[in-house]
């Protein structure tokens, strides 16, 4: 689905990080992302180019960069939202409310494990 708006699920993670932090610093997203900032480097350089997001100047601090979605990028996530609600949609048809309740169950407890192990 992510290809089809020529992003990739790095591309997913830092414009979903700006989605829910708003303007933060290239060092904070890298963190927020779990990603060495140098790392996330080229992701914002690629969305960037896509003016999907800003990078503006720390006003207070010369040495740091600002990010944050621009117009255009909302409305791709707004877009990206939809189109994954509606493949969840497709891909959970065949269940109920109940199994698909218990599927969320289930799959938030393999999360949780995994987050454990990490």
């Amino acid at each position: 689905m992510m290809a089809s708006h020529g992003l990739s699920a790095h591309h997913f993670g830092l414009l979903s990080a700006l989605g829910e932090q708003g303007l933060v610093s290239q060092q904070q997203l890298g963190r927020v992302m779990g990603v060495d900032p140098r790392n996330a480097v080229p992701i914002i350089d690629e969305l960037e180019k896509g003016k999907l997001i800003q990078r503006r100047p720390d006003p207070h601090d010369r040495r740091r960069y600002n990010v944050t979605l621009t117009q255009t990028g909302r409305r791709m996530m707004l877009r990206l939202h939809r189109d994954g609600a509606e493949l969840e949609e497709e891909m959970l048809r065949g269940l109920g409310n109940e199994e698909r309740a218990s599927l969320h169950e289930l799959l938030m407890k393999l999360f949780v494990a995994i987050g454990e192990e990490i």
